[in-house]
């Protein structure tokens, strides 16, 4: 691909497109994409100049997953470092949060079962089918004030195959394990039960909804039934089917997960769940 315009989102939204990214109009100082279904279908350059038209200072990110065909690795952690230079150099670029990079959705992949995991202390932005992910791009302003900027590399790689194997051992584990560590089927019934209810709630209703299901299963997970880490992963991805915008998500889970650990459920089961 050519290199990306020095300034200007709506030209970097144009080149993107031009490049068969998908170019997610973001909403002005925000991560949230603009709209609602605005990861189910590449947009048009029409689409992308009204919108831009019609708001001022939008923002630009890069929609995520099998659709797209591309994924984000983000490395934050100063310890992940040696992991990000073990990596090919592939289109990205830098936030205040820590560095980006692009590469290729690969079928297996498929395997993560998430549409966000953390691997050696790097985030994996896979996305998934039917799940809207974005990771907002140069040159939006960042949170310090400053634009992200781009690496410089005009290239999208192939998903790295020490990523992959990498992958390898959450994957064994989560069947080993799965739904929930322990086999207990209370909560794994919970589980999916909350899940479903998230995905399918009405527009209006479900930040609340999943505020609910979180404190529900946090209340199972206060009692060992079931593993943060399992609620947080099932939970995230039925909200982004639902619609909700990541950091909505987060925000939404850490709160009620923590209240309803903070107020254990007591059960009194007639058989054994262990």
């Amino acid at each position: 691909m050519k290199p990306a315009p020095k300034r200007g989102a709506l030209p970097t939204a144009l080149w993107a497109l031009r490049s068969g990214l998908w170019p997610i109009p973001i909403e002005p100082h925000e991560k949230r994409p603009i709209g609602l279904a605005w990861g189910k279908e590449r947009p048009t350059r029409e689409k992308l100049l009204d919108v831009f038209e019609s708001k001022p200072r939008v923002g630009i990110g890069v929609a995520l997953g099998p659709e797209p065909g591309v994924i984000d690795v983000e490395v934050d952690d100063p310890a992940a470092a040696q992991l990000l230079d073990s990596l090919p150099l592939s289109l990205g670029w830098s936030s205040a949060r820590g560095e980006h990079r692009l590469y290729r959705w690969s079928p297996e992949l498929e395997q993560a079962g998430t549409a966000v995991l953390h691997v050696g202390g790097a985030e994996l932005r896979l996305g998934g089918a039917g799940k809207q992910l974005v990771s907002v791009c140069p040159p939006t302003v960042g949170t310090n004030r400053r634009c992200r900027r781009w690496n410089g590399c005009w290239e999208v790689q192939p998903f790295p195959e020490a990523l992959l194997r990498a992958l390898e051992r959450p994957a064994r584990q989560r069947q080993r394990q799965a739904p929930v560590t322990g086999g207990h089927r209370y909560a794994a019934a919970a589980l999916g039960r909350e899940s479903k209810i998230v995905r399918t709630a009405r527009e209006g209703t479900r930040n609340d909804t999943l505020n609910r299901a979180a404190f529900n299963l946090g209340q199972l997970v206060a009692v060992g039934l079931i593993d943060r880490a399992t609620v947080e992963a099932e939970l995230l991805d039925a909200a982004l089917e639902a619609g909700l915008g990541e950091r909505e998500i987060l925000a939404t889970l850490r709160s009620g997960l923590e209240a309803g650990i903070a107020r254990p459920r007591t059960l009194r089961l007639s058989e054994d769940h262990t």
